[in-house]
């Protein structure tokens, strides 16, 4: 079953329709490749994944390896966060960089890609994202990795650097620090 993740929304038709097609095949496959990084985050309960190549500014973590993926895991009071080691391997994660890579003509053709831009990114920031006025992609994305999941407590806060927060702390945390990714 095909699912529509933003196709039918007014602003889409801002966009080009190549943007769009690659967009709608994109998103369940990026989602869907983000499903072992949550299960280490629930194995370990962690409150946050963030999809990020580095540590937490100012604090302490922990490095391990695990099935050929380098982890940070910073324990504050507040919040118990895991993220990528960048030192281990880079890895692609953020939405943007992956669909880069998934649709090549976004680093190719810089007109087209600012013109997209401007129609997309008030859905995908979550400095936007989090106002009901914008918030439907993002809705869509994490309703989409609650059913994958299979975890209707799973958050996916879809921004430049998305988090996915396996608590209701961990949510909190993720709506309301570094707004501006």
């Amino acid at each position: 079953m095909k699912r529509i993740m933003i196709s039918d929304l007014e602003f889409a038709n801002k966009l080009t329709p190549d943007f769009v097609d690659n967009i709608e095949q994109f998103l369940p496959m990026w989602l869907d490749s983000l499903i072992p990084y949550y299960k280490e985050a629930k194995l370990i309960e962690a409150d946050n994944f963030k999809l990020v190549n580095h540590k937490p500014c100012g604090a302490s973590c922990k490095l391990y390896e695990k099935d050929g993926v380098g982890y940070y895991l910073s324990e504050m009071p507040w919040n118990k966060e895991l993220s990528f080691n960048a030192d281990f391997k880079y890895m692609n994660c953020s939405w943007y960089e992956c669909f880069r890579e998934f649709y090549p003509k976004l680093k190719e053709d810089f007109w087209e890609s600012c013109h997209n831009f401007m129609g997309y990114n008030l859905y995908f920031s979550k400095i936007w994202n989090l106002e009901e006025k914008y918030s439907c992609v993002a809705q869509r994305v994490d309703n989409y990795f609650k059913n994958i999941t299979n975890d209707p407590n799973v958050n996916f806060v879809l921004s430049g650097t998305s988090t996915i927060s396996l608590t209701e702390k961990g949510l909190k945390y993720a709506r309301t620090v570094n707004i501006f990714e």
